[in-house]
């Protein structure tokens, strides 16, 4: 829980060398991750020294083709000036860690249901192996940033990797540069007011575990989560896209992805507060929900909690 509460994205980083044994042990920790019917959907790809400047010499050729009106992200222009701000801060960072889904349909490739439910399951659980690396590594001292800007440089990072797999997202490491924790009252989140309905009155430890989920990172902050909350359960529900996500959607068949891995990641928040705090947690998929079509959001869990 100290991790939740007080991880925060690191966007400055010394130029000390980040020990081999230390890099295992992160991605350790994410293969421990929990996964839908254990299918461990990730690879992970450890890029440092030379290959990492040509990996960022891939990302800024992808950022000038934006620039350059042969866009996937035409309306999301806005963003570009922090896609570059991000390469700066991969340059300074020692390891950068691209993480992959083999078991990924494509980027491109249209999904049909049964296919897009097998992708919102893997991504979730690739999401569940990544904050499992960030928490890991702040726990040891080592600062993090989850980057999402490579999709401003998607198909020329693909090019360079050059191995086949769904690249889902990317995340520098490295020893910080002045402070490694925050004070969770500080986090740019919005309060739990904003993200829950109360429709019963929470106790203090279902409390505890809503604001696990509330300091979960997202997709440029999107906090794409609400949750309907009872005293022993929460019903969880996902915004619809908005923003940079709508305007990838628009382009990109899978690029609600981005949206899922934010959930996963807060979900597992959830279930790393649920079990510090020694509660049982099931979670479940209720079809008088899922059925139902909703104006501003979309329906992922019921999450049972009880001592």
């Amino acid at each position: 829980m100290d991790a939740i509460d007080r991880r925060r994205s690191i966007r400055r980083f010394s130029d000390k060398e980040i020990p081999h044994e230390v890099i295992c042990k992160i991605m350790e920790s994410g293969i421990k991750a929990p996964s839908a019917k254990n299918r461990q959907p990730w690879k992970f790809m450890v890029i440092q020294g030379q290959a990492k400047e040509d990996m960022l010499r891939a990302f800024r050729a992808g950022i000038q083709r934006e620039k350059a009106g042969k866009a996937m992200l035409p309306d999301s222009s806005r963003h570009l000036g922090g896609a570059e701000y991000t390469v700066q801060i991969m340059e300074q960072a020692p390891v950068v860690i691209f993480v992959l889904n083999p078991l990924g349909k494509g980027m491109y490739s249209p999904l049909n249901d049964e296919d897009r439910i097998y992708e919102l399951c893997n991504i979730q659980s690739v999401s569940a192996a990544i904050e499992n690396m960030l928490l890991e590594a702040t726990d040891m001292g080592i600062g993090s940033l989850w980057i999402c800007d490579i999709f401003f440089a998607y198909e020329e990072l693909c090019a360079w990797m050059d191995c086949g797999d769904e690249l889902v997202a990317a995340v520098a490491f490295g020893y910080p540069e002045g402070k490694l924790f925050r004070e969770s009252s500080l986090a740019k989140r919005l309060p739990l007011n904003e993200l829950c309905v109360f429709k019963e009155e929470a106790g203090e430890t279902m409390k505890t575990v809503l604001k696990a989920a509330r300091l979960a990172p997202s997709a440029f902050n999107s906090q794409p989560w609400r949750f309907i909350v009872y005293t022993d359960r929460i019903y969880v529900f996902a915004k619809k896209d908005s923003g940079v996500l709508q305007g990838f959607r628009s382009l990109v068949p899978a690029a609600g992805l981005m949206r899922d891995f934010s959930v996963g990641v807060m979900l597992s928040h959830i279930m790393l507060a649920a079990e510090e705090l020694w509660l049982e947690l099931e979670t479940a998929t209720e079809e008088q929900f899922a059925a139902k079509s909703y104006k501003n959001g979309v329906y992922v869990a019921t999450l049972a909690i009880r001592q």
